[in-house]
């Protein structure tokens, strides 16, 4: 019979469900970490002893901004859920003949810009600032931090690159916070994201 009591000292992989120790149960057995480092969800790739993994039986589900190799090509939407401005991005990176590997090593190199602006995409700002190449997160989240780092890339880039290769548009006064560049493509191809966000109502 189920009482309706739950086991304290075991949670759900918030990938595949499996039951796993607890964050506090790992620490007190002296676990390695089970949790991703930005949003605090535990998975059990973690506590796996290779090559046993997550029933997910994916190598990505949680790793660390080096990992991203591994899903390569990059994908579209790359940054901002922003399927054009991704593209936008992915086509220079083509005429550019820079291949998407040596673009995030370029990314890589500079982690300081996944603090540089502020977004609303639910990261803490403060275990943002203490990631490195080596710090676990789950795909989710490399992904957001992802969007970050090629937002400040392509905001960084010469005035005369942006004058040659993106086309001409008023920037939106959400800037890069607007949630209608993800639900309506007419909108997302008339604005410009790739900037500061002027109005807040």
């Amino acid at each position: 019979m189920n009482s309706g009591s739950t086991c304290r000292s075991h949670i759900a992989c918030a990938c595949c469900s499996r039951r796993m120790p607890s964050p506090d149960t790992a620490v007190s057995a002296d676990l390695p970490q089970s949790a991703c480092c930005l949003c605090a969800r535990s998975f059990c790739a973690l506590l796996c002893t290779p090559p046993s993994t997550c029933l997910c039986n994916s190598l990505a589900c949680i790793g660390t901004l080096g990992d991203l190799r591994l899903e390569l090509p990059l994908p579209n939407p790359l940054f901002l859920r922003n399927a054009v401005e991704s593209s936008l991005v992915l086509n220079y990176l083509a005429r550019q003949n820079i291949a998407h590997e040596d673009f995030l090593t370029i990314l890589l190199q500079d982690l300081s810009t996944l603090t540089s602006h502020h977004f609303y995409d639910g990261l803490n700002e403060g275990s943002l600032a203490r990631v490195d190449l080596t710090s676990k997160m789950c795909r989710s989240c490399r992904g957001s931090c992802l969007s970050r780092l090629v937002y400040a890339w392509r905001l960084n880039l010469p005035q005369d690159e942006i004058r040659n290769n993106w086309p001409h548009r008023p920037n939106c006064y959400y800037g890069r916070n607007c949630q209608t560049q993800v639900s309506n493509l007419a909108h997302a191809q008339h604005y410009n994201h790739c900037c500061e966000q002027t109005r807040f109502t």
